[in-house]
């Protein structure tokens, strides 16, 4: 099934956002199946990473979880989990490649007070 299908008798995102505003945590869960896989591909393309996609990914949607009471999502569902996703992998990325220019750093100048 891709982003944004549902089975007969499925819930539609409007109705699943509602749900999800009232603390209805199948309908997070539902979400998370229907969108969760291409999510995972899209952050994997920015991070090179399954692992770190799929963190960026749960983030995602904690933070949907977490403000779910003021959640307003007027527009596309599909286009804000990506936009999103996106927000958040950039991020991860960013804070990956400085992590790994501090340890450089530490190891080369840790290398030389010995």
């Amino acid at each position: 099934m891709e982003p944004g299908e549902r089975q007969s008798g499925a819930a539609t995102d409007t109705e699943l956002i509602t749900q999800i505003r009232a603390g209805n945590g199948v309908a997070l869960e539902t979400l998370l199946r229907t969108y969760g896989p291409a999510l995972l591909r899209y952050a994997d393309r920015f991070l090179r990473s399954q692992d770190r996609a799929q963190e960026v990914v749960q983030d995602v949607f904690l933070q949907i979880w977490k403000d779910r009471e003021a959640l307003s999502i007027t527009q596309d569902l599909g286009a804000y989990l990506f936009w999103k996703t996106r927000n958040l992998a950039l991020n991860a990325s960013r804070a990956d490649h400085l992590a790994s220019a501090r340890d450089r750093r530490w190891v080369e100048t840790s290398g030389s007070v010995v």
